[in-house]
């Protein structure tokens, strides 16, 4: 394990561009408190990529329909895998993410994710967090030329496949 003062020298940020017009920041580790707050505001949802191959998401949604209802909104992490063939307009599947899990919990590239009652993926090899609110039109200049194709990725691996 990395000490902390050899993470921080090591932690690194870099902004790159996830389509056309929206922003995501590439990270080596995340402490979830963070992901709504100031530090990263407008950055709603945060995708990582595992070693497995796999792309999880996680973002602010309701827990159902009566949640969508009344505006109850809670935070939940989403198996790209285990949602494959969703269409939009159907329920997309989702882990319910605790306030033990975003007050203590970090995603970290070289290690497993866990959260939950004993849930975790394997080995975690990118994060990305995703401001989807704004579009930005001087996204080369932002990020250098820079770009991350995880949320593409995300939508073809949960999209229905076409015939």
């Amino acid at each position: 394990m990395r000490s902390p003062e050899k993470r921080e020298q090591e932690h690194f940020e870099r902004r790159v561009a996830v389509d056309e017009k929206h922003l995501g920041i590439e990270t080596d580790e995340l402490l979830l408190e963070k992901i709504n707050s100031h530090f990263y505001k407008g950055f709603k949802k945060t995708y990582f990529r595992t070693a497995s191959g796999n792309i999880y998401l996680i973002q602010e949604m309701a827990p159902d329909e009566k949640g969508t209802a009344s505006g109850d909104i809670d935070w939940f992490v989403i198996n790209g895998k285990e949602n494959a063939g969703w269409e939009r307009g159907k329920k997309i599947n989702g882990d319910f993410l605790t306030e033990e899990d975003l007050k203590n919990r970090y995603l970290r590239v070289g290690e497993p994710f866990m959260y939950g009652d004993g849930l975790n993926t394997s080995e975690v090899s990118e994060i990305v967090l995703v401001d989807e609110q704004t579009r930005r039109g001087n996204l080369e200049e932002l990020t250098q030329g820079r770009t991350n194709t995880i949320t593409k990725d995300f939508v073809e691996m949960t999209q229905p496949q076409k015939k």
